[in-house]
């Protein structure tokens, strides 16, 4: 799905310090100079179904920030990619459903009467609470 340039790519065996030093492509050292994948898109039947699958050279490749289409220095086109990847993964159906069942745990118990004694439990009970017990063992460590 996509590579890189076939010119001034290897992988490079030798150089360690690349602040410092020059790289070059030494074919004698088994550097070869080609194009590399950097994403893949595979495919599997498994049954009577088709499994689909992306591997890119990079997770950030389609995260929320890469929608943007902006860096500080350069612009970026991985809208394309990652729009292009989930209507390949959906078989070109669009747009993608992602409902989920509600969650179990939608509604509160709590009514508007109950949320004075929230109130008071979470700013006035808990807090006191726990400046008695650091004024115990203040006082409790200034005693040893």
């Amino acid at each position: 799905m996509l590579r890189s340039d076939s010119v001034g790519c290897w992988n490079e065996t030798e150089t360690i310090d690349f602040v410092n030093d020059s790289v070059v492509c030494n074919p004698a050292a088994g550097e070869v100079e080609r194009c590399f994948p950097t994403g893949l898109a595979l495919t599997r039947k498994v049954g009577d179904k088709e499994q689909r699958i992306l591997v890119l050279s990079d997770a950030t490749a389609i995260s929320n920030g890469e929608l943007s289409g902006r860096r500080r220095i350069y612009n970026v086109l991985n809208y394309t990619l990652i729009t292009g990847g989930f209507s390949w993964f959906s078989y070109g159906e669009a747009p993608i459903d992602i409902r989920r069942p509600l969650p179990t745990d939608l509604y509160s118990a709590l009514t508007r009467d109950d949320m004075v004694y929230v109130k008071a439990l979470t700013f006035g009970i808990l807090p006191g609470l726990m400046l008695l017990l650091a004024l115990i063992l203040g006082i409790r460590r200034q005693r040893k």
